[in-house]
């Protein structure tokens, strides 16, 4: 059975709907459940100790966006914090990782997780920046942890921030998501 690593951020942040998802489906399917904090280096650093010692076929961090924006399927993590120093918005940035490369690409199946999405009636598109620092460390961890481990893929979904009533339907998503890239992996280590 696939072990899929499911991140979300502790939910001291109105809106984010992420560890709440990962809580839903703790024990519904083989995921190993990851609370992080909403630190960048906090939340990279427990990411890659935990992928280490779970050792998960795919990783999937869950974002959040604003209420009423599309779900984002994000295909890159930039190396990346982006400190502005006052109020110069020019100012230089720190990167996470000062020996990694600029950027990892996401190996999630986007294309498809956007075409079930889309076919299933969400609002979703595939995104290029995750705006948070803490969300983009995260995203970065994993997809560092899944270039060094072959046959792995991972990478981030955000999520609107939604009401009680809407909250279902946001599971439903992510489940369809995980099952899009659970046929990768299948498809891998099944060949014809």
């Amino acid at each position: 059975m696939t072990r899929i690593m499911l991140a979300g951020f502790d939910a001291k942040v109105d809106g984010n709907i992420t560890q709440k998802l990962v809580d839903a489906l703790d024990g519904r399917h083989e995921v190993v459940p990851l609370i992080l904090p909403q630190h960048g280096p906090g939340a990279r650093a427990l990411l890659s100790e935990v992928a280490a010692n779970t050792s998960p076929d795919i990783v999937v961090v869950c974002g959040f966006v604003g209420r009423g924006e599309p779900i984002a399927v994000e295909r890159v993590a930039l190396n990346l914090l982006d400190k502005a120093a006052g109020e110069d918005p020019y100012a230089s940035a720190d990167l996470v990782d000062p020996d990694g490369p600029t950027a990892r690409l996401a190996s999630l199946p986007w294309r498809s997780i956007v075409r079930q999405l889309a076919g299933e009636g969400y609002a979703v598109e595939p995104a290029f920046t995750v705006a948070a620092d803490f969300q983009n460390a995260a995203a970065l961890a994993a997809l560092e942890y899944v270039h060094d481990h072959e046959g792995t893929i991972g990478g981030m979904i955000r999520f609107p921030s939604v009401g009680e009533g809407e909250f279902e339907e946001q599971l439903r998503a992510l489940e369809i998501a995980l099952y899009e890239a659970d046929r990768v992996i299948w498809a891998a280590n099944h060949p014809e």
